[in-house]
């Protein structure tokens, strides 16, 4: 880590001398084992009237590394004053109004940082998409750290937050790949019984008893609550979306009662399918994805990505190699700028110019320019 970046007072000193504008904004994403004091840095960024937003992350991306440790620093033109919305399942109550900050004759990009494991996150983006709509594209990711024990994640100047969200808007156009890899096994089926992310019963019946029985039929194992996350994560579920890809729904919790907990919310009576996927398909929806967002681009000016955290413990030694593969795909079509983001519990787009979708198990890369 360079030497400016090792304590909060040295940072804000290296973001002071970076500033030249009073619309700079510096978007940051900081490893979960970042041993920082956020805080503080909080403090002095509002004394110097630095304008900062952000969040904790399992691990950040640079080029084809993953750290844990270390932080990624963006400096961009903000349109408006970041805006925090705390405790965002009740969010139509106290959303503040912001279509007032977006210029619908100038091409900006939002940029949405959510507490991952927070509940009301569709409320949330339900509510920012009916005020804003599609006068700008998304990107953004749910904060948060790899023991999936909520905490204290999203961060501006107003504080380090939990059970929040906060958006900005800036001056930057943005082309997005959206991509997961994950096929059709069974379905479909229904979830009859939902409390914002928890699957209480699907079809009528206990969502583990067929969830199990339908693994046991695809791979003849035995799925129970201490390798639950160990064979799930080779069978999400998905949303399917009409003339698009499934909204894949990640599950990482297995309660007692046979109930199963996702990353992201699953409404009553939606349809849901059970999906698997290979390597090799997981690996060439990352570059499509690359294909897709760097696609008709010129002048590039970053690139920033979003990766749900399941795919690299999905591809483990493999994943090092689908970000090489990324970046080839960049730079085949003359990105020359550096890879960068930040592994997440769940992604964040407007993908194709449609709703504002909470994905997982998915890639998201955006490609910026002028």
């Amino acid at each position: 880590m360079p030497e400016e970046k090792k304590n909060p007072k040295d940072m804000v000193n290296f973001l002071k001398s970076k500033s030249k504008t009073a619309n700079d904004l510096f978007f940051i994403m900081l490893g979960e084992e970042l041993d920082w004091d956020i805080d503080l840095f909080i403090d002095l960024c509002n004394r110097e009237e630095i304008t900062i937003v952000g969040g904790i992350f399992p691990a950040v991306i640079k080029g084809n590394n993953l750290y844990k440790d270390d932080m990624i620093i963006k400096k961009m033109s903000a349109t408006s004053a970041p805006t925090l919305v705390r405790n965002i399942q009740y969010s139509p109550e106290v959303f503040y109004p912001i279509i007032d900050k977006v210029d619908m004759d100038n091409k900006q990009t939002a940029i949405v940082l959510i507490d991952g494991l927070a509940k009301g996150v569709d409320i949330y983006l339900s509510d920012l998409y009916k005020q804003v709509g599609d006068t700008v594209n998304y990107i953004g990711g749910g904060a948060g750290t790899m023991s999936l024990k909520q905490k204290p994640c999203v961060f501006c100047n107003e504080g380090l937050f939990m059970d929040a969200a906060v958006v900005c808007f800036v001056d930057s156009q943005v082309n997005l790949g959206v991509k997961h890899g994950w096929k059709n096994l069974l379905g479909p089926l229904i979830a009859t019984k939902t409390n914002f992310n928890t699957l209480e019963e699907l079809n009528w019946s206990s969502p583990f008893d067929l969830y199990a029985k339908i693994i046991k039929e695809d791979s003849g194992q035995d799925i129970n609550r201490d390798n639950f996350l160990e064979i799930s994560k080779v069978y999400p579920f998905g949303i399917a979306k009409e003339n698009d890809e499934y909204v894949v729904r990640d599950p990482i919790n297995l309660n007692e009662k046979g109930e199963i907990t996702f990353f992201g919310e699953v409404h009553e009576n939606v349809i849901l399918d059970v999906l698997k996927g290979s390597k090799e398909d997981i690996v060439e929806a990352a570059q499509e994805a690359a294909e897709e967002a760097g696609n008709s681009v010129s002048a590039v000016s970053d690139n920033l990505m979003f990766d749900c955290i399941s795919r690299p413990l999905f591809l483990k030694e493999d994943y090092s190699k689908t970000l090489e593969l990324i970046i080839d795909t960049l730079k085949k079509n003359g990105n020359k700028e550096t890879l960068e983001g930040a592994l997440s519990l769940g992604e964040i787009s407007s993908h194709r110019q449609s709703y504002l979708e909470f994905f997982n198990r998915t890639i998201l890369l955006g490609v910026f320019y002028d």
